[in-house]
């Protein structure tokens, strides 16, 4: 009897596995559109990024329970790496589980970032008809009115270029400079969004002229927002130093402006964002100058000892000879956003120092082997060359750092095993 009740123990240990196996994943979103034109049923795509769980019932067990397994019927299933599919980041990228439901023509109807659920299909369900209402209102309705709500609607569920259409399908439809101007803004910022991979800086620059024109004196405080806007759209697309130097002009001509802060705040930014510590901390240094309210003033006041403090670990990163400490000092400083080529730079320095050894030498190798991993071939065999002299070590490796080490290995195409 005993042995009976183990077997069936097992057989339901099991079945989990089984179970989940048997949903019909497809390992490419194109795939799944495509079966979605002939089927006519929508996509859900499981997300996952490196290191998560490529098995996205592990990831997500919830997708296991039985009361969801006939829902999931109608939908064509496809997992999907995040890092893929930039489009479609929003937030935290490594909290997990994230999920994306798309019509056949690939529009984002829902973004969903918890466990799956029968709430999460049925808002599904009432964001594709709250959809499918803002379009018969653009075929049948006010020209302004309903593309804006659906431009909008857009905006909010990472659909970029549509949202882009739509703003400019609504100002097409009216003359009235008070309708414009918000719409003027939103355009600028769906066409130049942080952390977006798409990008139309010149819609978004012609929009800022746009505004600069209707509201030329400041009237309604638009001009200068898309002043300040400006600076944020070179900042997003890159150009650090024109950025500081247009937040510079702004501040120069307008000192006691409301935006001044603002301004004062991006120009850091971009400063800090380049590693320029030094640049940063005079320019702190001179904040009475400008209009600041105090929540503003309280904030660079941080600011400033921080950038004090970092361009200090800076100075004795640079320092000769190199020192690994100094040099993960300051790495650890920025680490939720360091400077653009930081974290190779100094990883490279802390390596040159010839007294480093033990955990600290094998972590910055390890480290600037992750670094290096997503780099071209001559980078790709550099990371594969750290990575043999961190194995080297052997037994004196601990578990999780073994299986660390194997993954990346794996992902260079290296051997080791996941």
């Amino acid at each position: 009897m005993h042995r009976v009740i183990a077997t069936v123990a097992l057989i339901a240990a099991l079945a989990g596995p089984a179970f989940a196996a048997e949903l019909p994943w497809r390992d490419s979103v194109d795939a799944a559109l495509a079966a979605s034109t002939e089927s006519g049923r929508p996509v859900l795509v499981a997300l996952f990024i490196p290191y998560a769980e490529r098995d996205v019932e592990r990831q997500d067990p919830a997708l296991l329970a039985e009361d969801l397994r006939p829902r999931l019927g109608d939908f064509e299933l496809a997992r999907a790496n995040l890092f893929a599919h930039p489009e479609w980041r929003r937030g935290n990228i490594w909290k997990m589980p994230r999920y994306v439901f798309l019509r056949a023509d690939g529009v984002v109807v829902h973004d969903h970032r918890k466990a799956i659920s029968g709430d999460a299909l049925d808002a599904f369900a009432d964001s594709r008809d709250e959809l499918t209402k803002l379009e018969e209102r653009v075929a049948h309705g006010d020209p302004f009115n309903a593309q804006r709500a659906l431009a909008r609607w857009h905006s909010e569920h990472l659909n970029g270029q549509l949202a882009a259409t739509g703003f400019r399908a609504a100002l097409a439809a009216t003359e009235s400079t008070e309708r414009s101007l918000p719409l003027l803004m939103e355009l600028s910022k769906v066409c130049v969004r942080r952390g977006s991979p798409w990008q139309d800086e010149e819609t978004a620059r012609w929009a800022l002229a746009r505004i600069a024109e209707l509201d030329p004196d400041d009237a309604v405080g638009y001009e200068s927002q898309a002043a300040l806007r400006g600076i944020e759209v070179t900042v997003e697309v890159g150009r650090l130093g024109e950025a500081v130097e247009q937040a510079a002009a702004f501040l120069a001509a307008r000192p006691k402006h409301a935006l001044a802060g603002d301004v004062l705040t991006r120009q850091i930014y971009a400063l800090t964002r380049q590693g320029d510590y030094a640049a940063a901390y005079a320019v702190l240094a001179k904040r009475s100058a400008y209009r600041l309210d105090a929540p503003t003033e309280k904030r660079l006041l941080k600011t400033t000892q921080a950038v004090f403090r970092q361009a200090m670990l800076r100075r004795q990163a640079d320092a000769e000879p190199p020192s690994m400490d100094a040099c993960i000092a300051l790495l650890q400083s920025v680490h939720d956003n360091p400077p653009i080529g930081f974290m190779e730079r100094y990883l490279r320095r802390a390596l040159l120092d010839e007294s480093a050894e033990g955990v600290k030498l094998r972590g910055a190798r390890f480290e600037l082997a992750n670094q290096l991993s997503s780099g071209d071939a001559a980078a790709r065999a550099e990371a594969a060359a750290l990575l043999d002299l961190v194995v080297a070590e052997g037994d004196e490796l601990p578990e999780r750092e073994q299986r660390e080490v194997a993954r990346l290995r794996k992902r260079l195409g290296v051997g080791g095993d996941e």
